[in-house]
């Protein structure tokens, strides 16, 4: 294993030559001795040593407490400090600099060790809690979707930048804000419902509200959040303003086709009927819809060739105008016009859309006129 690299910082000259010799004996590697704040700084930058042994009182401008605070603050080394006289004050200034241990002189042998140790290990533990939390903090700003850490008093507390993105209000805006103030009206108490089931320790498997823009619009999202820790809630969301959007005029689309006089129908590739609106089954004979659904089209049609036709038309054209005579369920027959499209579903697979309208009526009146 690699010895772990001190930089030893003390002004008594034969004070110094017994640390490093005690710290070579128990196993480390000193990098430098320095007696000055000013050198210890300049060491630091150019040794880059895994720890620092300092005693508080050294000569030059700074003591030991004011050249451990810049360090920690350049090079963010771990820092031990070593002194004969500890009072109150200094204690409470070098609690600033956050050491990683005290060492009273005269230094033991069995003291240095454990405390240098212990001090080490404590420096490893924390800069891979560090790096974890760089780790996360990145992975935190680079999601795409909105992620944040709200406080159970209603406050956010930490926002990605997808909510700036999102909603256009600056990060200090939301953070300085409660939330419910960015919730829709209609949306709070359920939100407020949805966030004491997570500080009751539930989690948010999905959850929609409406979200305010500095624009006055809203944005939805669906939520999903982890048991609160503590009095802190984590929670992510998806943008589906998009998706609710298209929803609501999918329902507009849909009332219209299901109350239209006009028959509509989707066909699968394998010849089989996948949807039908009510004007679609009267005009072919049947009471409800689910007795057309799953049927061939072709059952209905007097010539057999004419599926053949209107497929030779969908093939070359992507589309199909016919007139041809059909009957119904009960063996009547009427005189129909069919437009037929091809297109694709949300999976990519090819489907028939096609409309149907009962043209018997017209038929007789034009072979009336031409009489």
């Amino acid at each position: 294993m690699e010895k772990a690299r001190i930089l030893l910082v003390e002004d008594e000259v034969i004070i110094a030559m017994e640390l490093e010799n005690k710290l070579k004996k128990i196993g480390y590697a000193v990098t430098s001795v320095v007696s000055s704040g000013e050198a210890a700084l300049e060491k630091a930058g150019v040794d880059r040593p895994d720890l620092i042994l300092m005693d508080i009182r050294i000569k030059g401008e700074m003591d030991g407490i004011e050249t451990a605070e810049a360090i920690r603050k350049k090079f963010g080394i771990p820092i031990v400090f070593s002194t004969a006289y500890l009072d109150e004050g200094k204690i409470e200034r070098a609690k600033i600099t956050m050491p990683f241990g005290y060492l009273l002189k005269p230094i033991q042998d069995r003291d240095l060790r454990v405390t240098l140790e212990m001090a080490l290990y404590v420096a490893e533990v924390d800069n891979e809690r560090r790096t974890a939390e760089r780790s996360l903090e990145q992975f935190f700003n680079l999601v795409p979707d909105p992620v944040c850490i709200a406080s159970t008093d209603g406050y956010f507390k930490q926002l990605n930048p997808a909510w700036e993105k999102l909603l256009g209000f600056t990060n200090e805006e939301l953070l300085s804000r409660p939330l419910e103030e960015f919730i829709h009206p209609d949306d709070r108490q359920e939100t407020k419902a949805e966030m004491e089931k997570q500080i009751n320790g539930q989690s948010t498997i999905s959850f929609i509200n409406r979200y305010r823009c500095k624009d006055g619009s809203y944005k939805t999202f669906d939520w999903h959040a982890a048991p609160s820790q503590g009095c802190l809630l984590f929670a992510s969301a998806r943008d589906i303003t998009d998706q609710k959007n298209l929803e609501h005029q999918l329902s507009f689309v849909n009332a219209a086709v299901e109350k239209s006089p006009t028959g509509f129908g989707i066909v699968g590739t394998d010849g089989k009927i996948l949807y039908v609106n009510q004007a679609y089954a009267e005009m072919w004979g049947y009471d409800a819809v689910d007795e057309v659904i799953g049927t061939p089209p072709e059952e209905h049609f007097l010539d057999p060739n004419i599926p053949s036709q209107i497929n030779k038309q969908l093939t070359e054209r992507g589309q199909s105008r016919f007139e041809f005579k059909a009957k119904r369920k009960d063996g009547s027959l009427f005189d129909v016009l069919i437009f037929a499209h091809l297109v694709k579903d949300h999976k990519g697979q090819e489907i028939f859309i096609g409309t149907s309208i009962d043209i018997t009526e017209q038929k007789r009146g034009r072979k009336i006129s031409a009489r």
